[in-house]
């Protein structure tokens, strides 16, 4: 454990710094504004919901709390009440009911709400399940995904489609294309609008590149070739005992051995060497004399050919000053959504209605219910204003009542002090008036003393003449 100052000081479980836009930092540290999220479940959900918000926590991931907790007692308000001092921008509600499963967006603090009845939902084992080669791309959760949005028309298009849009699109980070880098772009988040029956899906795919003009064949010869030379690099860097040994000429360790040098010779004579021992020139391997062409999951059109202008995650995905393209791929990552807006509430999670897709209101029920809304507003206006009132009046008479008490515990305090003086006075004076007549008891005692003194003078010739 290192120390500071002489003292020990712990670095493992005290965080010393926050990241760049992260949940909870300081405002100073924030670089930018980024929208960031909670998404969280609310009453009591089946275990696959459970999943499904964990999920689409990876999703909104690095702007939003991957390990939240939530607790029974907790309410919207209780998130909203937070959300403020961790820059929280948006809330992600899932609720279920014993008919429906429900997706809530919630602008935070004042709204709008936008209230998603969930179809259907794939978990991400689901979609690797379908997949024949899933991908791992936990690094790419580091940065935020790019969103892409499909089928939502252009400013025709109606007032709760025109909302869903923004809602959707704010929900992530924008992107400026002139700092933007390109090792970040390495998700994608796609909504399309299906405007048949007025649904939404979810995708989310992760991006790869993979140089093109060369084919299949020769890259998997390639792949097998470098991964056998790296291999026996790794075995022929090791250090040997025998100095007489030529440079080379390594002896292999066994595979016995708890060295882990045996696992990387197993490594070597297992890699995935194309068997070629039924054909009489490469050229016929390369030409799909065994199935070494393109699959017809990987076509390689001329509209997913770019040229990196910088270099990519992958294998071969480097700037290049020689014109050579690369392939764009998407490899979903699951989960999947299929939504469908039921309502938009001006509020967070209350308000005024301003689309429902079941219920459809004339202009005079939307006048009434309007006055009404006004109305109940105006009436809990009224009733905090009443509320402050009576709290400042209590305050100001409990403050009264509390100057009153010290005014009178004073007042008693004065009144014991003058009594103690009194006291002390008459004490005072008493002792005085008992010294004087002490002295005149004192001039008493001393004449009869001096008659004491001649009786005993006749005393004493009485004995003498008898």
């Amino acid at each position: 454990m290192p120390t500071k100052g002489g003292r020990r000081r712990k670095t493992r479980t005290h965080v010393v710094g926050f990241p760049s836009g992260a949940v909870g930092a300081p405002e100073s540290e924030m670089t930018e504004k980024v929208p960031k999220s909670f998404v969280l479940k609310k009453g009591k959900v089946h275990s696959n919901v459970s999943d499904l918000a964990e999920e689409m926590r990876r999703v909104m991931e690095p702007h939003t709390a991957r390990k939240l907790r939530e607790r029974a007692k907790n309410t919207v308000k209780d998130y909203v009440s937070v959300s403020s001092v961790l820059g929280v921008t948006h809330l992600l509600v899932f609720t279920q009911t014993d008919k429906s499963l429900s997706l809530r967006v919630c602008r935070t603090p004042t709204g709008p709400t936008l209230t998603f009845k969930v179809r259907q939902f794939s978990l991400m084992r689901h979609v690797r399940a379908l997949q024949k080669r899933p991908v791992e791309v936990n690094q790419a959760y580091k940065t935020s995904p790019l969103v892409v949005l499909n089928n939502f028309g252009d400013k025709q298009a109606s007032s709760q489609v025109k909302l869903m849009k923004v809602t959707l699109q704010n929900m992530f980070p924008s992107i400026n294309v002139a700092t933007v880098k390109l090792q970040d772009c390495r998700r994608v988040v796609m909504f399309n609008l299906d405007k048949t029956n007025g649904t939404v899906e979810m995708r989310h795919f992760a991006v790869r590149a993979t140089p093109t003009g060369i084919a299949k064949a020769i890259t998997k010869v390639a792949r097998s070739c470098a991964c056998v030379y790296d291999g026996l690099v790794r075995v022929s860097s090791m250090d040997t005992r025998d100095s007489r040994r030529e440079p080379g000429n390594v002896r292999l360790p066994r595979a016995n051995k708890c060295c882990g040098f045996g696992v990387i010779f197993l490594q070597v004579v297992q890699a995935k060497v194309p068997d070629l021992h039924g054909l009489e020139d490469i050229s016929e391997y390369v030409a799909g004399g065994m199935g070494g062409g393109i699959s017809d999951s990987e076509v390689e059109d001329e509209e997913s050919k770019i040229t990196l202008p910088d270099d990519y995650v992958g294998r071969g995905n480097v700037k290049s000053q020689k014109r050579r393209d690369n392939s764009i791929r998407l490899q979903e990552l699951g989960p999947r959504l299929t939504l469908e807006l039921m309502k938009v509430e001006r509020g967070l999670c209350e308000g005024e209605v301003l689309y429902h897709s079941y219920v459809t209101k004339t202009a005079e029920e939307i006048k009434a219910q309007r006055a009404k809304v006004e109305k109940r507003d105006n009436l809990k206006r009224k009733r905090r204003e009443e509320q402050a009132e009576n709290v400042a009046r209590k305050k100001q008479e409990a403050e009264e009542l509390a100057a009153a008490k010290a005014a009178r515990r004073l007042e008693r305090a004065q009144q014991a002090a003058a009594e103690g003086d009194a006291d002390e006075e008459d004490s005072e004076s008493d002792g005085e008036s008992g010294e004087e007549e002490t002295g005149e008891s004192q001039g008493a005692f001393g004449t009869s003393t001096g008659v004491d003194e001649s009786g005993s003078d006749v005393l004493d010739e009485m004995e003498e003449s008898e």
